[in-house]
């Protein structure tokens, strides 16, 4: 059984184990949303036990650690086990989200800017006497100044069948939304672009008609600020029919959401997960693209197996067309512990970022620790409770 099995079972069943439930892996599936030169003088940081070597100072827009707190989107989504819009500043709740489609499931959500927002809602629909199928819906809602809801239209084209929801993304305009999409349960498999202007899909979709040496699932999504490049995180495995096949791990890739649509393995490489450590213990989690395209900020854990070596967490600027590490803006690990990473997200500047993840272990485990990520620090955004899958601005 390769690493990245064993790390996904560690993260679902959690150490000691326990139940793993199609709730908690969907939740799971779900949850997975800089213009002045620095200095040239670059230190050289080894990032403990994962093999990264990381800058310490970068050329580029600036830092996460020089940004204005006054400058962050002013209200954020939040998913759990409810639906809820909060200030940002206060933590107050201002809205409650919910599907206009009634006995639907509100599966996934992305915003466009800080007061446009997508849902996906979703339900089995009977189809004829003895047939039913999955229907996904796509809406969008604004906010007003106050962070209340005004409602919900159905987007064009926005309709889905027999197929899931399970990532999201928006152009910065709104006028293209990305999907990561499978049958009900799950995997992602493949990817849609939706022009939600004039209702026209394109999908980039796994090899049909025969074996497949590898598998892509869908991970991550996200558009530059032109609309013009989609970015887009998955997991590659073997397929079981091929014996010596060896998974290769994450890789980031990129398509033209204009299409054609083709397959999922014929969209440009960017780079893989070895790019940035050979620890075959190490996964990225999540990654987001910068406006113009060149530079991507994903978060790398790393579950060691080996008893008494930390889990870790890092979130790291990288080169997009290499993978070469420019910064560290934030890294955390605990001895005798491993990860469990919850969500990642980006505003569309992508200046500012929400984090959220938890750790465990035999004899303990520690609340969820979230906020937005500022001076190499995790801040806490001003709500309690820990039963955030996500959150989203």
């Amino acid at each position: 059984m390769d690493s990245q099995l064993r790390n996904l079972l560690v993260i679902a069943a959690g150490e000691p184990p326990h139940r793993v439930t199609i709730d908690r892996v969907r939740r799971t599936l779900i949850r997975r949303r800089f213009t002045t030169a620095a200095s040239a003088a670059l230190a050289v940081i080894l990032a403990g036990g994962t093999g990264v070597a990381v800058s310490a100072v970068v050329t580029g827009q600036p830092p996460a650690g020089s940004l204005n707190p006054a400058g962050r989107p002013p209200f954020y989504y939040q998913l759990g086990k409810g639906h809820l819009i909060r200030s940002t500043a206060s933590g107050a709740i201002t809205g409650h989200v919910v599907c206009p489609w009634r006995g639907a499931a509100l599966n996934s959500a992305t915003v466009a800017r800080p007061s446009t927002f997508f849902i996906s809602c979703g339900k089995l629909v009977r189809t004829g006497q003895t047939s039913q199928a999955f229907i996904s819906q796509i809406y969008r809602f604004t906010l007003t100044s106050k962070g209340r809801i005004t409602g919900y239209t159905q987007v064009r084209g926005g309709t889905l069948t027999n197929l899931e929801v399970y990532q999201m993304a928006a152009s910065p305009d709104g006028s293209e939304l990305a999907f990561g999409v499978g049958g009900i349960g799950g995997p992602p498999y493949e990817v849609i672009v939706l022009n939600t202007l004039n209702g026209s899909q394109t999908s980039w979709s796994q090899v049909t008609g025969r074996r497949s040496q590898y598998s892509y699932l869908i991970d991550d999504l996200s558009f530059t600020s032109s609309g013009r490049k989609l970015v887009f995180l998955v997991s590659v495995a073997c397929d079981s029919h091929f014996s010596a096949c060896k998974s290769p791990g994450n890789e980031v890739r990129e398509l033209n959401p204009a299409g054609p649509g083709t397959l999922v393995g014929r969209t440009t490489l960017l780079f893989k997960r070895a790019a940035l450590t050979a620890h075959e213990d190490s996964v990225i989690e999540a990654a987001q693209v910068s406006p113009d395209g060149k530079v991507v900020t994903l978060v790398l854990v790393t579950n060691t197996q080996r008893s008494g070596l930390p889990g870790s967490i890092s979130v790291l600027r990288v080169a997009a067309r290499s993978g070469k590490v420019l910064e560290a803006i934030y890294r955390s690990q605990r001895a005798d512990s491993y990860v469990s990473f919850r969500f990642f997200s980006a505003d569309i500047s992508r200046r500012y970022f929400l984090l959220g993840y938890e750790y465990g272990g035999t004899l303990r485990s520690y609340p969820l620790a979230s906020g937005w990520l500022d001076k190499g620090k995790l801040m806490p955004l001003p709500h309690a409770g820990r039963n955030a899958d996500s959150e989203i601005w």
